[in-house]
Order: C-alpha cells, then structure tokens, then sequence
C-alpha cells in the first residue's frame, strides 16, 4: 500500500526480489523510479565481516542510498565497520550451544520475511552441508503474507515446532503438507525447545523466530524471549 503514495520524484532502493515482485503486482501501479542493488554492491575489498547475506545486502541498501544523496562513502564505511563491531539489536543471537548443537534467539521476529532472512543467515554461515537448522515459530496472526515463506521454507530447514497462537493456527495445515519438511507441535516455548533438541544431530542449529506475534502467556517480544533463553540455558 505504501506504493499509492509514491509519485515520478521518489525513489524505492530494493533488491531483485522485491523489485520484481513490485513490478508484477496487480494490487498497485508504482510511480517512483526503482533502483535494484545486491550483496556485491558493497565492496569486499572493505573487509568487513559481515554475519550473513541479509547483512551484506542491507549494507548494499544502504551505499546505494547513500550514492543517490551524494552522501561520501567513507562515512557508509565508518557506519557498517562500527554496526558490526557492536551487537545488532533485535538481531540473530547466539544463546549457547548444547553437545553440538547451536540455539539462536530471533525472538524479536514478527514478520514472515524476517524468519526467512534469518533462515538463509544461518544457512549461509554453515560450512557443513550435512548441518541443518531446526525452527521454532509461532504466535498470533498479523495479518501478513506468509506465501513467500511457505515456498521456500524446506530450503533452509529440516524440521518445523510450531508454537501456540492464532496465526499458527490458522496456517497448521499448510504448513504440515510442505514436502522435505517435518511439522511437530508443541504447547509452550519451553516444551519447544526440549522437543528441537531431540530432533537435532551435532552440528544442527535451533532457532526460534516466532514470525508471528506475541500470544498467550507472552504480553511482549521481550518476554517470549526471555522464556526462550532461559528454558535453553536450562539445558545441559
């Protein structure tokens, strides 16, 4: 809907991917002049190390915005070398690792789109393709469209725990008829995280990226985290 408001002076700085499905939607005719940039727009010869390609392509968004305004590059340098050096809030968080295998906190996710970055950082940062990521998700609907999502979800994982809500409800039976895909359920965040490990081998990772939001017991993203966190470091 943001598209109704554009005119022939803006600009949308996106990816492919966004860029193409703007371009084929039905729903709205784009006026703004689309600028397409990737993950190699942004020079490696910087050397900063970025976590993942969702890093690399949103530090991409942002030098090409940046080139638009004119803005000098040194300081889009200055910028991502100080982002990466600190710890990214709402971010992929490494909790612990339990006989081999890696939890990650992405409990801030509400979004479809933001689980599968989070999926493909995860993918991407593993070097053994025998490895694996398990995800916990789950909440209450808001509304979003989880096409995307369902499409390309066995890609970056082998086995599903859906928790309570009503968007888990409301999308349970698509999401347990997905090929290459295991779907359990569980009844809290907690007995989740037990029931993942069970499924998980060394050198798996869990991760728990509700995509949904905040249900039941949990008032806030804050809080489902916390319960996340503390029933992993539980673990032994």
């Amino acid at each position: 809907k943001t598209l109704a408001y554009q005119t022939y002076n803006s600009f949308i700085v996106t990816t492919d991917d966004i860029a193409d499905m703007i371009h084929n939607s039905d729903e709205h005719h784009n006026k703004a002049k689309i600028i397409r940039t990737r993950a190699g727009r942004f020079p490696r010869e910087w050397g900063i190390s970025f976590r993942g390609d969702h890093e690399r392509e949103d530090a991409a968004l942002v030098l090409e915005t940046a080139s638009l305004f004119k803005i000098n590059e040194k300081f889009v340098r200055a910028a991502a070398m100080d982002y990466t050096e600190k710890k990214s809030p709402g971010g992929i968080t490494f909790i612990k690792k339990v006989k081999g295998v890696s939890f990650y906190d992405d409990s801030s996710s509400e979004r479809p789109e933001a689980t599968l970055v989070a999926l493909k950082a995860l993918s991407s940062s593993s070097s053994d393709p025998t490895t694996a990521t398990i995800l916990i998700m789950g909440g209450a609907e808001t509304g979003a469209d989880y096409d995307l999502l369902l499409k390309n979800m066995s890609q970056y994982t082998k086995v599903l725990v859906l928790v309570p809500g009503s968007g888990t409800l409301g999308l349970r039976k698509r999401f347990g008829v997905i090929e290459n895909l295991k779907c359990l359920s569980s009844p809290s965040v907690e007995a989740a995280v037990k029931l993942a490990r069970t499924e998980a081998k060394t050198g798996d990772r869990i991760l728990y990226s509700p995509a949904f939001a905040a249900a039941g017991l949990d008032r806030s993203r804050a809080e489902r985290g916390e319960r996340f966190v503390k029933a992993v470091r539980g673990l032994w």
